[in-house]
């Protein structure tokens, strides 16, 4: 193993979503996912809360620079929870994460 290429940053990963076409969505790293992880602790507004920070901390251009900041947060709230999963989702495959956003999203519906 290459020491200096393994701590290179990941790029952003391209991703078609229909509605939308090209998605970017940047590979998360540790602090970007403690960042999220702290916000979400410090959040009692739930599950949709979750949705929200992934997508502020994950959607971005194709140069991996965010395209959601800080206080969009209010803004991205109002949005169809069905619009909310769906990118999510998509956030959730590019970083490799198992959880089903949809199902998350799901239940909170029915909550």
């Amino acid at each position: 193993m290459d020491r200096a290429r393994f701590l290179e940053p990941e790029p952003a990963v391209k991703k078609v979503i229909p509605e939308w076409g090209d998605v970017y969505i940047r590979i998360l790293t540790g602090l970007q996912w403690d960042k999220i992880k702290d916000a979400v602790m410090g959040d009692s507004t739930g599950e949709c809360a979750n949705l929200v920070k992934l997508v502020q901390e994950t959607v971005c251009d194709e140069n991996g620079e965010r395209m959601f900041v800080d206080d969009d947060y209010e803004a991205l709230m109002k949005l169809p929870l069905q619009r909310l999963a769906a990118i999510a989702a998509v956030c959730n495959e590019a970083n490799g994460f198992l959880t089903d956003v949809e199902e998350t999203a799901g239940k909170s519906a029915t909550t």
